[in-house]
């Protein structure tokens, strides 16, 4: 994960600071969220004379390439660009403490679904170094963006939360991350079996177990986990494609 410090001068015979943030720059960042270039969840936007400061986390250093854009994110910024008195200004701040550097393999055997609450990374990683897969370097699992994926990884973290609250709903929300056909769990597995239907490897669904893992079987089938690789931390049941750790 990266940290980047971006700067953006606009016009004021065109526009004013909080017009600009609250209708172009929030477009161009909300575009960039759902196409997997940034992983900010929410900007601090500070506004200093006649430019707006942003502070973003980028899944990798070319996140904000022109390169990496869809059609909604090509199009916010030349809305953006439209607005500016000269070109906006980014400074890479390094990377990130709480964060992890991506992966780096040009191909991949099989991806991870998953995520927590003390992440921000990417929800894929790799299943061969367990290292975060940007979102922009794989197709969309449906629709033109992933907005699909934000919406599952929003849901897990707030079972996640409710579950460590340890009030009324924490049974439920361990049945709904723990078991193989809850609501949570199915919506994350149809994006695992969409990405599969393009990519043509293997997708596999990460559940949580509170057994130990060397006694635990496969919610799914019963069936022991193997181990996905020499390296990996995970186990996998290659038929129901679910993993865990």
């Amino acid at each position: 994960m990266y940290g980047i410090e971006c700067r953006f001068w606009f016009d004021p015979r065109k526009t004013d600071g909080r017009e600009f943030w609250s209708n172009q720059l929030s477009t161009y960042i909300d575009a960039l969220r759902k196409n997997g270039q940034i992983l900010t969840v929410s900007v601090n936007p500070f506004l200093q004379g006649k430019s707006i400061l942003l502070f973003l986390s980028l899944p990798a250093k070319d996140g904000l390439s022109k390169s990496n854009h869809n059609a909604r994110s090509r199009s916010a910024l030349s809305d953006v660009l439209r607005l500016l008195k000269k070109p906006p200004i980014y400074k890479h701040e390094g990377t990130r403490a709480e964060g992890s550097l991506e992966c780096k393999h040009s191909h991949r055997s099989m991806h991870i679904l998953l995520t927590n609450l003390m992440t921000n990374d990417s929800p894929l990683v790799c299943g061969d170094c367990s290292k975060p897969v940007p979102l922009f370097r794989l197709p969309y699992p449906g629709g033109k963006d992933f907005h699909e994926v934000l919406r599952w990884v929003s849901a897990y973290q707030s079972c996640e939360e409710l579950y460590l609250d340890s009030g009324f709903g924490e049974r439920f929300a361990w049945q709904q991350m723990s078991t193989p056909n809850s609501e949570l769990t199915r919506r994350g597995r149809t994006l695992c079996k969409a990405w599969e239907s393009i990519v043509r490897k293997p997708f596999y669904y990460y559940l949580p177990i509170e057994e130990p893992l060397s006694k635990a079987n496969c919610p799914g089938c019963n069936g022991q986990f193997a181990n996905l690789n020499q390296s990996s931390r995970f186990k996998h049941c290659k038929k129901c494609r679910l993993a865990t750790s």
